[in-house]
């Protein structure tokens, strides 16, 4: 039994390492595997602290060679309750649970990760003018960041099923 948890753990983090080498590919702004990472993450790696720093790690990582800005705790805060999401739909997961964390967080990245813009940039006037303006702007950044999370998502949470599948059936096989 621990030979096969461990083996689950080191599929995940394979699946998981391979998406973070995408994240330093050229692809459009905002389009990402780092929101999947985090979902996926959070619902397959039991340990909690670890399913928490995984995806915080990444992006930490990866903002050291990408580069540092002033929004980074709102796009920390942002993935930090992905996780929790991911945590709270894990003992029942379905494609439509999936489906529809994947949403919200989309959704719910543009709303914080904007209003941190407007708040601290000042490319925008401090008003509800101001905050619409900002939302506005960064809707082609949201389009991508849809595509991008619901493409990841579905191939992170894709190849896990496929490998398991192919594994359990491999194992099934070899008993008989």
């Amino acid at each position: 039994m621990k030979n096969i948890l461990n083996t689950k753990f080191i599929m995940v983090l394979a699946i998981i390492l391979v998406s973070v080498i995408s994240r330093f590919l050229p692809h459009p702004p905002n389009f990402s595997p780092i929101m999947a990472i985090a979902l996926f993450g959070s619902v397959y790696i039991n340990d909690k602290r670890l399913a928490f720093f995984i995806p915080i790690f990444i992006l930490f990582l990866s903002d050291l060679f990408l580069g540092l800005h002033p929004d980074i705790p709102a796009v920390y805060l942002s993935f930090l309750i992905v996780v929790a999401l991911g945590r709270a739909i894990r003992n029942n997961l379905n494609i439509t649970r999936i489906f529809g964390v994947t949403l919200f967080s989309s959704f719910l990245f543009y709303l914080i990760t904007n209003f941190s813009v407007w708040l601290t940039s000042g490319m925008y006037t401090k008003d509800l003018n101001g905050l619409y303006e900002c939302y506005v702007m960064a809707i082609p950044f949201f389009r991508n960041s849809l595509l991008g999370d619901f493409i990841f998502t579905t191939i992170l949470f894709g190849a896990y099923y496929l490998i398991e599948k192919t594994y359990t059936n491999m194992k099934l096989k070899s008993i008989d």
